[in-house]
C-alpha cells in the first residue's frame, strides 16, 4: 500500500471496502483486458463534444488526495461544465471518496 495516500490506505483497512473493491478490479478484469482498455481510452480519446456543450445537471464528487484522476484536471471539468455542482473533498482519495462518503453523494444524487 505504499503508492496510496494515507486516507486510501486506511479505508481499505476495512475488510468490507477491501472486499469490495477488489472484487469490482476482479470483475474489471475477469474476461480480459479489453473493458480496462476501454475505460482509459475514456480519458485518452477525444470524446467528440465541447464539456461547454453539455446542459444536463452534473454532479461531481472528487478527493483532493486522488493520485489516481488528477484533483487539477477535475476542477478543469468543473469549470467547463455548465450545470456542475462540484465538491472536492479535502482528506480523500480515490478509494476513501466513496467509502467515506457515500452517503452524502447519493443523498446528493437522490436530492438533485
Amino acid at each position: 500500500m505504499l503508492l496510496l495516500r494515507p486516507c486510501d490506505a486506511e479505508s481499505l483497512r476495512d475488510a468490507a471496502a477491501f472486499e469490495a473493491i477488489f472484487e469490482s478490479q476482479r470483475r474489471a478484469w475477469r474476461a480480459s483486458a479489453e473493458g480496462v482498455i476501454a475505460d482509459a481510452r475514456i480519458y485518452a480519446e477525444p470524446w467528440g463534444f465541447a464539456l461547454e456543450d453539455v446542459r444536463v445537471p452534473v454532479r461531481l464528487w472528487h478527493g483532493k488526495q486522488d493520485r489516481a484522476f488528477s484533483v487539477h484536471l477535475a476542477e478543469e471539468l468543473a469549470k467547463r461544465l455548465p450545470h456542475c455542482k462540484a465538491r472536492f473533498v479535502d482528506d480523500a482519495g480515490h478509494y476513501s471518496l466513496p467509502i467515506r462518503h457515500m452517503r452524502e453523494i447519493l443523498e446528493d444524487l437522490i436530492s438533485s
